[in-house]
């Protein structure tokens, strides 16, 4: 906006107006993308959730119809737990999860134990539970 000093002051007025509109114009189409990248970006994530949900559902029915006494390997187990193969290794090591060598050094895990340990029903092997209890109550070890 320049002013001169032959302008007069409805002049100087009117173009400071015209400069306000301008910028009024210019953060209404700023507030309109944001309010477009912020709509797109909340519909990706329903979409993101949408996805997840269906995988999770997917995972709950692909073991529905398997056997208790089937063995499920570390990647098949952490799948089924939704949990991170490092996390039931600490489980295994805190003696909360049973695991079997199979051959070699891989660890093998019961459906059936591990279906009780998703829903809480689990209290482990009456060797774990003796264990717990000797830990708990000062017997042969600290108590906690």
């Amino acid at each position: 906006m320049e002013y001169s000093k032959n302008m007069s002051f409805n002049d100087e007025m009117r173009l400071a107006r015209e400069e306000y509109e301008r910028s009024i114009a210019k953060l209404d189409d700023m507030r309109k993308e944001t309010e477009d990248a912020f709509v797109t970006r909340i519909l990706q994530l329903k979409e993101l959730s949408v996805r997840k949900e269906l995988g999770a559902q997917v995972q709950r029915n692909q073991f529905k119809n398997e056997d208790d006494d089937t063995l499920l390997t570390m990647n098949e187990a952490a799948q089924f737990l939704n949990l991170s193969k490092s996390y039931i290794y600490q489980l295994v090591y805190q003696k909360k999860i049973t695991a079997y060598k199979g051959h070699g050094r891989k660890l093998n895990f019961n459906l059936g134990e591990l279906r009780k340990f998703k829903t809480g029903a689990w209290i482990g092997s009456a060797q774990q539970i003796a264990d717990e209890y000797c830990r708990t109550h000062a017997i042969g070890g600290k108590k906690k």
